[in-house]
């Protein structure tokens, strides 16, 4: 937490919150390749993998423009939400070993548990720079956003659309 005092008793609110998504973002470059490389079907390998709108190295991108906005050094945090959830994913995969659709299930149910957590902080921090009046800041707060939630609702759609079918059938591949 920060324990510099500042004007606005936001900023510090702020200044957390964009410390903990980056080490999130950081975190989650390596783990959406792992994650998408378990998936089975191929919608959801290309939901996960890194693409042009939901892309933890854009938002690292982001996130250092907006500290360089600020005049604000990242500091080392980490973040033990996402550490946890993250944590969580692992157990699934390991979990169903076997390659099933099955497994497919529990891999987006995993991915949806990182991306809401992700819009929940997102949307936390964008309300917070909006009230502070930082107008650049929340516009790449709600690019992030954006992304976060089109991404979720990707995932919603294959789930319900291929994946979820195809487990309930217990297709293997």
């Amino acid at each position: 937490m920060t324990t510099k005092k500042y004007e606005n008793p936001l900023m510090p609110l702020l200044y957390d919150g964009l410390h903990d998504m980056y080490s999130c973002e950081k975190l989650l470059v390596k783990f959406t390749k792992e994650l998408a490389a378990a998936a089975l079907t191929k919608e959801l390998k290309s939901g996960i993998a890194l693409s042009p709108t939901d892309n933890p190295s854009m938002h690292i991108e982001r996130l250092q423009l907006i500290f360089k906005i600020l005049n604000l050094k990242h500091v080392k945090q980490d973040c033990k939400i996402s550490k946890a959830i993250i944590e969580n994913a692992y157990d699934v995969i390991k979990i169903k070993k076997s390659v099933t659709a099955t497994r497919d299930v529990s891999i987006v149910l995993a991915a949806q548990m990182i991306q809401h957590y992700k819009i929940a902080c997102y949307q936390y921090l964008y309300s917070l720079s909006t009230e502070l009046d930082l107008k650049e800041v929340s516009m790449l707060l709600e690019q992030c956003l954006a992304d976060e939630k089109n991404t979720s609702g990707y995932l919603t759609q294959i789930a319900q659309n291929i994946i979820n079918p195809l487990a309930k059938k217990k297709v293997f591949h």
